[in-house]
């Protein structure tokens, strides 16, 4: 176990647990937040600090988090907090793991998405036909036409 910086009555461990000198035992990881990160609450002067757990991980065994990167899980699981599945990287290559492990929300997965894969598929079809305008698919589809353009330039939905 190895001393958490800033928080002397906590330690971590590379196996990702957290162990509090004050209960003598190690933290409950059962509190995560809404992308499934643990998180534990730890105490120092008398408050208390909410911190995810694989942010201590890599804090305590790496260092501090260098500008213009991000805590990354090799694996793309955010629960496991193992030293050897974590590491300091940019928000590009933090993308990229996402869409390798498909936890990336694009397509019909984005919370902001007009149209789903098969809207696409069949809007891909009619433009390959070129019987319809941009703008008339868009008014089938109750979307805009530069919306239908970016689909025929390839710049969105590229994963349909």
């Amino acid at each position: 176990m190895t001393p958490i910086p800033g928080f002397s009555d906590y330690f971590a461990t590379k196996d990702g647990r957290i162990w509090s000198r004050i209960t003598k035992r190690y933290l409950a990881l059962n509190t995560t937040d809404k992308k499934g990160r643990y998180r534990v609450c730890l105490r120092k002067n008398g408050e208390y600090y909410w911190r995810l757990v694989h942010r201590l991980i890599l804090e305590t065994f790496v260092g501090p988090c260098p500008d213009g990167m991000e805590c990354c899980h090799y694996n793309g699981n955010p629960g496991d907090n193992r030293l050897e599945n974590l590491r300091w990287d940019t928000n590009k290559a933090n993308k990229q793991d996402a869409i390798r492990h498909d936890t990336f929300a694009r397509g019909e997965k984005s919370g902001r998405a007009k149209l789903n894969n098969l809207q696409v598929r069949i809007i891909r079809q009619l433009l390959n036909f070129k019987s319809l305008s941009q703008t008339k698919i868009g008014k089938i589809f109750n979307v805009d036409q530069s919306l239908i353009s970016y689909i025929n330039c390839n710049k969105i939905w590229k994963n349909v």
